[in-house]
């Protein structure tokens, strides 16, 4: 009887021993990765839209209400001034959702994208859309974009490619509705 007692009690001290540990080595290092999470953020908003050296959110315009696939928008700004704004936009791709940041410049062209996320994507064949030259090839252009001459789609990963070119479109769309408000 004594060790039907004994045996929960001192499983129960393990476990309040090993939460409150946890619970101290978060409140040490949470900082400090919130921190590095907003570093990255900036750097990847810095990527897409590189004349910038600042952004600030735009997220709350009433403007994004017309199309639910755009998560955020950041302006991106160069001495006080807009240069372009940067679109976290997200659609469906083969084995889910793919989520691209797009940086939209001040005269409405494309000035990088960057895949942010693609993890349901077919393993050697939909990832390509993360590789530097797929989505380098999407900088300068305008308007409404297709596959063709310039604007080369991946064999195989069709579903996946059609995902990051409507993340763009879906930008190239946006954008007028915001920039100069």
């Amino acid at each position: 009887m004594r060790k039907l007692i004994l045996l929960p009690l001192v499983l129960a001290v393990i476990c309040g021993v090993a939460a409150g540990a946890l619970t101290w080595v978060e409140s040490v290092t949470g900082g400090a990765i919130e921190a590095r999470a907003v570093e990255a953020r900036q750097a990847a908003l810095r990527v897409v839209l590189p004349d910038a050296t600042t952004f600030v959110d735009r997220s709350d315009d009433p403007a994004l209400a017309e199309d639910p696939n755009v998560l955020e928008v950041n302006q991106g700004e160069r001495d006080g001034q807009p240069v372009g704004l940067v679109f976290l936009v997200s659609t469906t791709g083969y084995g889910g959702s793919v989520q691209v940041l797009v940086g939209v410049d001040a005269a409405g062209s494309l000035s990088a994208l960057k895949v942010m996320s693609a993890a349901g994507e077919t393993a050697g064949l939909g990832t390509r859309i993360t590789e530097p030259w797929f989505q380098e090839q999407f900088a300068g252009k305008s308007g409404s974009l297709q596959f063709g001459p310039g604007l080369d789609s991946l064999t195989g990963a069709t579903i996946s490619a059609r995902a990051v070119l409507n993340a763009a479109n879906i930008a190239l769309k946006a954008f007028p509705l915001l920039w100069g408000r």
